[in-house]
């Protein structure tokens, strides 16, 4: 399917040279092989995948436009290294929006672009950057990987946090583009211990020039793995909060959409309706003991509807960011890019994602940079260093049910000196946790020569 997207694509660039060298590389070709043969199972995961994320569709399709080649050609034609920084969604862009802004401060002329395999946040970066050229990295493929590769001509390669992508690692290399891991995580698993398990991993860690680790640990199963690489604890970007600003007609007009004559709680990045019944349950209790509002954002614009539709069921006045001048309990913020600036006014925070099993979780560090406490939900998901550290220094708490959460919500609304020491709390671990946005931009510096 990757490959048909790609070749509906119009106004491709001349032919590059470098695209016969990359699909004639023996890995890339291996890989291929691999993929044609294992094409039974592959069908029955992505099917799986597709059940499981029904509720929240929004990133199964790509983008009408996956590649924008007027804000391409446009890139590509400014002087300095090609470096495109890709990841999975909306998150990561804003991660990499804290380096790349770094990065340019000191190497202005490089050329800096996005890919992101989650179409939706394709569309919406394009919306609020429009002169950001920003790409559908496609599905792992061999067909679709030299595609994209053609028409972005990248230099450097940067993935986030993981680096299991075979068929573009080798296409990459072929490309003659050097490929960089940022924020890198990995545990040590004892099926490592089988060749047939490692194997592969050992391969795709030794295509990197270089690959910045989360912490020691995480180094450290990495040098195992890749002994002779390039291997540094860069630290997490995730934990290095830094919000960007939005202009300021649009700050100004979030602003006045939250204007509220009672406390303002939030619940953020809701992944599904169960966690929002249960946001809502928390909530109602809260308020029975102390008047309040609440400010929900659900982690994708699918899934808004159902959101909207549950407070219809429930009676509970709302508004959404076109509704300007509605009364309301809830605000419903279905709007992408203005989680973390309305942060700043609300007065505690739960985090959505980890409430289910199946939820990822999302980063708990930045309504901290706001001074505010925060609950999530039981299960780890992918942040479970972070939301350890935060427990650790008693500035967020893993709640079970909707009674958990009311109770934390009831403690801040109830307790301005709670309140207080959350900020003084919040602000002491986010200076601390600085850091990691500077070691990476050192590292890609150190690359871009």
């Amino acid at each position: 399917m990757s490959s048909l997207i790609f070749s509906k694509t119009k106004s491709m660039p001349a032919p590059d040279p470098r695209r016969r060298s990359a699909a004639l590389h023996p890995m890339a070709l291996f890989w291929a092989a691999i993929k044609t043969l294992a094409w039974p199972f592959v069908q029955l995961k992505r099917s799986i995948k597709t059940q499981r994320r029904k509720s929240r569709p929004g990133n199964l399709r790509p983008p009408p436009n996956p590649i924008d080649q007027a804000a391409t050609d446009k890139t590509l034609s400014k002087p300095g290294p090609h470096i495109i920084l890709t990841g999975p969604g909306l998150g990561e862009y804003v991660m990499y929006k804290r380096v790349a802004t770094a990065l340019l401060q000191q190497f202005p002329e490089a050329k800096l672009s996005y890919a992101m395999r989650d179409g939706d946040a394709v569309v919406v970066v394009r919306s609020i950057e429009p002169e950001t050229n920003v790409s559908y990295c496609p599905p792992d493929g061999y067909r679709a990987a030299l595609r994209w590769l053609e028409s972005q001509r990248p230099d450097l390669l940067v993935f986030i946090e993981n680096y299991a992508y075979p068929h573009l690692i080798a296409t990459a290399k072929g490309f003659g583009a050097k490929l960089v891991l940022v924020n890198g995580r990995r545990r040590w698993r004892t099926s490592f211990r089988n060749p047939l398990i490692s194997s592969p991993h050992r391969w795709m860690l030794r295509q990197f020039t270089a690959l910045g680790m989360q912490n020691e640990p995480n180094a450290d199963v990495v040098r195992k793995l890749a002994p002779n690489q390039d291997i540094r604890s860069t630290g997490d970007i995730k934990t290095d909060v830094r919000v960007a600003p939005l202009p300021a007609d649009r700050e100004a007009d979030l602003t006045q959409w939250l204007v509220s004559d009672s406390p303002l709680l939030a619940a953020g990045s809701t992944d599904n309706l169960e966690e929002e019944k249960m946001v809502l349950e928390a909530f109602q209790q809260a308020r029975k003991r102390t008047p309040c509002k609440l400010l929900i954002a659900p982690r994708r614009s699918s899934g808004t509807a159902s959101l909207l539709q549950l407070l219809e069921q429930k009676q509970i006045p709302y508004k959404t960011r076109e509704q300007t001048s509605a009364e309301a309990e809830v605000f419903v913020l279905d709007t992408q890019g203005e989680l973390a600036t309305a942060y700043r006014h609300c007065l505690a925070v739960y985090v959505g994602g980890s409430f289910s099993a199946k939820g990822g979780g999302h980063n708990v560090m930045e309504p901290l940079a706001w001074g505010l406490p925060v609950a999530f939900g039981p299960h780890p998901g992918n942040f479970e260093a972070i939301q350890n550290l935060v427990e650790k220094a008693q500035i967020g708490i893993r709640i079970a049910n909707a009674h958990d959460l009311a109770g934390f919500y009831e403690n801040y609304l109830q307790s301005p000196v709670a309140q207080q020491q959350a900020r003084g709390i919040a602000t002491k671990l986010v200076e601390e946790n600085k850091g990691a946005v500077e070691k990476t931009v050192r590292m890609l510096l150190d690359l871009s020569g």
